[in-house]
């Protein structure tokens, strides 16, 4: 069923979604849908007097889809690779050049992977480098996770700068 879930500050509705969303392709075509309203009305809604905020769409948005099923629904064998990699007498190392938001931890872990290393990560950007530095210090805090190796930041990210013998090996790049 779809129903308009919200009203933008010039009375316009904001999004329409089904829920929850029965695929990935439906939840991507919402966020954008409802992207675009919000940018219209940022342009064009003067009713209230003003720009709409993220508070005021936030709870409009469509929730998560539970994008770790459709990946192992759409790629048979994946769970069984996944099995094997947490049986595994070591840790699969991975690590992280490009690292920005460090998507990768977070979508491993979601799949259920808990045997691995994070072996290093690289990343010039500023954000990035705030970023990484702040989620190695929860996850040391939190889990326990030791140090790895870290090139963050413009002055030591530098993906071309830094010397590749002293990356260490990894199982997953």
């Amino acid at each position: 069923m779809t129903a308009p879930i919200g009203k933008a500050s010039d009375g316009t509705s904001v999004a329409s979604a089904k829920f929850p969303p029965y695929n990935l392709e439906e939840y991507l075509q919402e966020i954008r849908r409802v992207e675009a309203s919000m940018l219209r009305t940022s342009l064009t809604g003067r009713a209230s007097g003003g720009r709409a905020t993220w508070q005021q769409v936030i709870d409009h948005l469509p929730r998560p889809v539970a994008w770790e099923a459709h990946v192992k629904e759409r790629n048979p064998g994946l769970q069984e690779g996944l099995e094997r990699v947490a049986r595994a007498s070591r840790p699969l190392r991975l690590g992280t050049p490009c690292a920005g938001m460090e998507a990768t931890i977070f979508a491993i872990r979601a799949m259920g992977i808990k045997n691995f290393e994070h072996t290093f990560c690289m990343d010039n950007a500023v954000h990035a480098a705030t970023f990484g530095h702040n989620l190695r210090a929860s996850l040391k805090q939190r889990e326990g996770i030791g140090q790895q190796r870290t090139w963050l930041g413009p002055e030591n990210g530098d993906l071309l700068k830094i010397p590749f013998k002293e990356v260490p090996s990894v199982d997953l790049l």
